[in-house]
């Protein structure tokens, strides 16, 4: 495991969010726990006294910027920032909600953009950092039920490539880091089969050691990950009858 002395962590009241924090504060590291929820953050504190609990939302830009800048200000230059506050609900065109897309765009990508404003600039100033951005396999195609999730997290992995190639001549590493279905509290909400789900655990040690690692994307599980990708891949005629089987059972399915 990378020693990073000081890290940023967004989504750490629960989750991998919350796993991932916790290890770096049992290595040593002074943590930024950001998220909503004051009292899960607060009880981490009392375990951990290198924990800076940060309570924003990341949809707040404002807050963001703010709240970022004050722990880098308190616990000096950032090694490492792990962006992962996200969310997923199921959305069907078939009964179209613009805010149900935007509510889910808004945390995933423009809350991810809103806490690079503060993070790029203190990297750039202090002339290094790695900046992890937490994707989804979701990202390689377009799946029924989640159009927004995987749109947003395809645009996470477009920024990140992009990020990687602009960032780098700086001493700023950027790393995308694409989960599949893992066991936290997000997704024991589905009410439908997660292929290959991963235990908590398993994924936290997946994504730690992608972070030390010199590679720019750790994905796990690969069997999902190839299975995507393979989707992404065929003629979108024999893609659109597969995706058919997909949707869930209604009425008005055709």
């Amino acid at each position: 495991m990378k020693n990073f002395p000081t890290v940023l962590v967004t989504g750490a009241s629960s989750g991998i969010g919350k796993a991932v924090a916790l290890r770096y504060l049992k290595a040593g590291s002074v943590v930024g726990i950001c998220g909503r929820n004051k009292e899960a953050l607060e009880e981490i504190r009392l375990d951990h006294p290198k924990a800076y609990p940060l309570i924003f939302d990341t949809t707040d830009h404002a807050a963001t910027v703010s709240a970022i800048n004050q722990f880098i200000g308190e616990a000096g230059p950032l090694n490492l920032a792990i962006l992962n506050a996200g969310n997923h609900k199921p959305t069907d065109a078939r009964d179209f909600k613009l805010s149900a897309y935007k509510a889910i765009l808004d945390i995933n990508y423009f809350g991810t953009l809103n806490c690079l404003d503060a993070v790029i600039p203190a990297m750039q100033q202090q002339g290094s950092g790695t900046i992890a951005i937490v994707g989804s396999v979701a990202g390689y195609v377009g799946l029924p039920q989640a159009g927004a999730y995987c749109a947003s997290k395809a645009a996470i992995m477009r920024l990140s490539e992009t990020l990687r190639a602009e960032l780098r001549p700086q001493n700023i590493d950027v790393k995308l880091i694409s989960p599949g279905f893992v066991k936290t509290p997000l997704t024991d909400k589905n009410d439908f089969e997660m292929p290959f789900l991963m235990e908590l655990d398993a994924a936290t040690d997946r994504i730690i050691k992608g972070i030390s690692g010199h590679q720019f994307e750790t994905v796990f599980p690969r069997r999902l990950a190839w299975s995507l990708k393979f989707l992404a891949t065929i003629p979108k005629s024999f893609y659109f009858r597969l995706t058919k089987k997909m949707l869930r059972d209604r009425p008005d399915a055709s």
